[in-house]
């Protein structure tokens, strides 16, 4: 199935044209004044979109709804092109600015709420680094050698904890 390509308004960069098939919509909102959006002056959105590399889009403008705007009504956009590997607070900083150029804080915190959930039931714990029992008591006698002002009790508090880890 072919589909047509759209392109897309950047921010510091010229436009990118991409195939909506190829980078799917991953987080989007969306505004408009007035009681329907057929009948709109304005209308804003901003969306995600992530190709299956792990690059991220994040773009978002404002436009005139079919109701019309009044004549020098000025219609930003922006766009962000995140590189695969991006952590999730690019992202969100991305979409910070998007809606800071169309001027609208509330649809990019929107969006932000949109963005697949982060699950941290299965997470590590701390810095996520495991060491061996035995490494990690190594490493407390090579402390406390280097720094033998190390209290005996705060010492076998230490070996105690390492003993039942």
């Amino acid at each position: 199935m072919t589909t047509d390509k759209i392109k897309i308004t950047m921010s510091e960069r010229r436009p990118l044209t991409i195939d909506p098939e190829l980078w799917p919509v991953i987080a989007q909102a969306d505004w408009y004044n007035g009681q329907h959006d057929s009948q709109a002056n304005t209308i804003r959105w901003i969306k995600v979109r992530q190709h299956a590399d792990g690059r991220r889009i994040v773009y978002g403008f404002q436009r005139a709804g079919n109701g019309g705007q009044p004549t020098g009504t000025r219609n930003p956009e922006a766009g962000f092109l995140l590189p695969a590997g991006a952590d999730e607070d690019e992202t969100i900083r991305a979409l910070r600015r998007v809606g800071g150029v169309i001027d609208d804080d509330g649809l990019a915190e929107q969006c932000i709420g949109d963005l697949p959930a982060e699950e941290i039931d299965s997470a590590p714990v701390g810095s996520g680094v495991a060491l061996p029992v035995d490494r990690l008591t190594m490493l407390l006698a090579l402390l406390v050698q280097a720094r033998p002002h190390c209290p005996a009790d705060l010492q076998a508090e230490i070996f105690a904890a390492l003993q039942g880890a």
